[in-house]
Parts: structure tokens; C-alpha cells; sequence
């Protein structure tokens, strides 16, 4: 539960996120926030996420793969009239992606210490 629970809590802060920042009209604004959003609130989570969470889970890649998918739909949801906003979306499931399969190769590489 607690799987699909924290993608859940991922996609709302992420498409909050989106939703304030193109409804501002400060431009500076959105863009730190999106900066942020991208370069620290994406990585953190779907490392924690693999990490923590997918501890003792079988099919982690699947996992890391749908919390990706999650992740790049909270972005997509709200722009998806837009043509380039595909090509953003798919850079976020690469980005996300990528934390999430680090996280779980750090948790792998420890479980193989033991």
C-alpha cells in the first residue's frame, strides 16, 4: 500500500506544482520553482522511493518504472495540448528514472553485502 501510496503523493505535489506555477504570472518564480521541482523534489523522491520504500519488494524495476510514469504524468496532465510538452515528459521519466534505478542498485548492492 505504502507503494502506491507515496506515487500518489508524488504525482499530487508535482502536478500542484505545475498548476502554481503556470497560473503565475511571475516568471522568475516559475521558473525557480520548476528548477527546484526538476533538480531536487524529482531526484529526492523516486530515490527515497526505491530506496525506502522498495525495500523487500520482487518487481522493484516495475516500480521504479510506474513512480517514473507517475512522476511524468503529473507534468503532462496539465499541458497536454501543448506539442513540446511530450518531449519534457519523457525527459522527466528518463530523469526520475534514473534516481530510482540508482536507488535501487544502492539497495541491491547492500542486500548482496549482507
Amino acid at each position: 500500500m505504502k507503494k502506491i501510496l507515496l506515487s500518489l503523493i508524488s504525482f499530487v505535489i508535482g502536478h500542484l506544482l505545475v498548476v502554481f506555477t503556470f497560473t503565475r504570472k511571475d516568471i522568475i518564480l516559475c521558473i525557480t520553482l520548476i528548477i527546484f521541482w526538476f533538480a531536487v523534489l524529482v531526484p529526492v523522491l523516486s530515490f527515497q522511493y526505491s530506496k525506502r520504500i522498495l525495500k523487500n519488494v520482487k518487481r522493484v524495476w516495475l516500480y521504479v518504472l510506474w513512480h517514473s510514469l507517475v512522476i511524468a504524468l503529473s507534468y503532462l496532465v496539465f499541458v497536454i495540448t501543448e506539442g513540446e510538452s511530450y518531449l519534457y515528459a519523457l525527459i522527466i521519466f528518463i530523469w526520475s528514472g534514473f534516481w530510482g534505478a540508482l536507488g535501487a542498485i544502492l539497495n541491491k548492492s547492500k542486500k548482496e553485502e549482507f
